[in-house]
């Protein structure tokens, strides 16, 4: 008696199922928006990626600057320090930029600067490349679908407008300053060959020179390499010395003219100029000498050492 009632219950419920399910919201394979009514929810943007170039893998530490420009205005910089792995060789080696701005990167794709935004690139402080945003985002997209290997962040430093970011590794206090003068400056310049406006480039020759006021120009931002200038030699006393090592008999010896070697040393600071003309700037001078033998011609019989065994025989025209 119970079999059939349950029996019936079944194929009623068998009936109905092509009905319950339409009336359920189908949820896609790879769809991660689930339907609830009255909320509209998207899925969140892709990360935007830049693809490293070869010459930073070597290994050794790297910074790349990014600065976003629209209509001759700064709005976002982002400076990364990273190292390179080796096995990055055997992918495709990437970053992400921007993270920490999720808003402002959705502004840029959903409002009218998509195409009007110019990305600049800078690697260790030389301008790399400067590009769209909408053909950094398509590039973005590409490396995406590739086998892709994300360099890891040592630091990560952003500001907005006009703040500078913070410099690493520099000796120099001043160099960060410049530094960030200099980046603006060829971005306000490769702004002006893709868009051109009257008086562009005296309005970034003017941002520039009141920029490097700040930092307190003429200003020193590195070393210089060294220039060394050997002034020459200069006789001191004639020695008599082992020529020959375990002399036979080892009292036997020459006589060599004895010379001091003089070295100059200059050293220089590279001082950039309120005009951003970089100049040689002369710090400091210091001198070194050296010790060296010259055998006496004129004197061919042997003598009995009283200067040790010869070493670093002078070569003298």
């Amino acid at each position: 008696m119970t079999g059939k009632p349950l029996t019936f219950a079944v194929a009623l419920l068998f009936a109905l199922s092509p009905f319950l399910s339409a009336a359920q919201p189908q949820l896609q394979a790879g769809d991660a928006r689930h339907h609830i009514p009255g909320v509209t929810t998207t899925p969140a943007a892709p990360p935007l990626l830049y693809a490293l170039p070869l010459e930073t893998l070597d290994g050794l530490e790297h910074q790349l600057d990014f600065v976003v420009t629209e209509n001759l205005t700064e709005t976002l910089k982002e400076g990364l320090v990273f190292t390179s792995a080796p096995n990055a060789l055997a992918k495709y080696p990437a970053i992400e930029i921007l993270p920490l701005h999720p808003q402002f990167l959705a502004r840029l794709r959903e409002g009218n600067s998509y195409d009007e935004a110019h990305i600049s690139v800078y690697l260790d402080g030389n301008f790399l490349e400067e590009d769209t945003f909408l053909e950094i985002a398509k590039k973005s997209l590409k490396l995406q679908r590739q086998d892709l290997f994300l360099i890891d962040v040592k630091s990560r430093s952003t500001g907005e407008g006009s703040s500078r970011l913070p410099i690493f590794s520099k000796a120099f206090p001043a160099y960060g300053c410049v530094h960030q003068c200099e980046i603006a400056a060829q971005t306000c310049e490769s702004y002006c060959v893709s868009r051109p406006i009257p008086n562009c480039e005296d309005h970034c020759d003017s941002r520039l020179t009141n920029c490097l006021h700040t930092c307190g120009c003429p200003v020193a931002v590195g070393d210089l390499p060294t220039i060394t200038t050997f002034l020459g030699y200069t006789p001191q006393a004639t020695v008599c010395l082992f020529d020959v090592p375990n002399g036979n008999p080892p009292t036997d010896g020459h006589y060599y003219d004895k010379f001091q070697g003089t070295y100059k040393h200059e050293h220089y600071q590279d001082v950039v100029q309120c005009d951003d003309l970089h100049t040689n700037a002369l710090t400091s001078v210091d001198y070194t000498f050296t010790t060296c033998f010259k055998r006496r011609t004129d004197l061919p019989g042997k003598c009995i050492p009283n200067g040790g065994q010869i070493f670093n025989q002078c070569v003298i025209n």
